[in-house]
C-alpha cells in the first residue's frame, strides 16, 4: 500500500499541476464542453436561451455571459482530487469502474453546483448591478434593464 501511494500521489500531483497550467492557457472554446450544460440549465431556469459567442454563452434576455471563469474547471479538479484521495486511501479491492463512475459524478456535480451558483447570483443581483456587469462586456443591454 505504501509503495502504491509513493508513486500514485506524485503522479496525481503532476497531473493536477498540468491541468491547472492547461486551464490557465486554454481558450474559452476549449472549455465549451463544460460551459454548454451549465448554459442549458441556466437557460431552462431563466427562460433565456444562450447562444455561443467567442467569449462564451450569451444569455441576452437574462443579461449574462457564461464564460471561461464560469466553467467550474477548478471545482471539477477539486472533486476529482477528493475521489482520488478516496481511491488511494481505500483498503478495498480496486473496482475497474471506479474512474468512469468518478468522472461522471464529478462532471455532473460540477454542472449542478455551477448552475446553482449562477442562478443564485442572478436572483441576488439588482437590475442596476446586472446592467453594469453586462455593459462591461461591450454587448448591447436588453431593453428591460435600461
Amino acid at each position: 500500500m505504501k509503495r502504491h501511494l509513493a508513486t500514485a500521489v506524485p503522479a496525481f500531483a503532476a497531473l493536477f499541476i498540468l491541468a491547472k497550467f492547461w486551464y490557465a492557457q486554454a481558450a474559452t472554446a476549449a472549455l465549451r464542453p463544460m460551459l454548454a450544460p451549465v448554459s442549458l440549465v441556466v437557460g431552462a431556469f431563466t427562460n433565456a436561451p444562450g447562444r455561443w459567442t467567442h467569449s462564451g454563452y450569451l444569455h441576452q434576455d437574462a443579461a449574462i455571459l457564461i464564460e471561461k471563469s464560469c466553467s467550474g474547471f477548478n471545482f471539477l479538479l477539486l472533486v476529482v482530487s477528493l475521489f482520488c484521495a478516496r481511491y488511494l486511501t481505500s483498503a478495498q479491492d480496486r473496482n475497474p469502474f471506479f474512474w468512469p463512475f468518478a468522472a461522471a459524478i464529478s462532471f455532473a456535480w460540477t454542472v449542478v453546483v455551477n448552475s446553482s451558483r449562477i442562478l443564485l447570483n442572478l436572483t441576488c443581483k439588482t437590475k442596476s448591478r446586472l446592467a453594469e456587469s453586462f455593459q462591461e462586456t461591450g454587448l448591447p443591454l436588453p431593453d428591460r434593464y435600461v
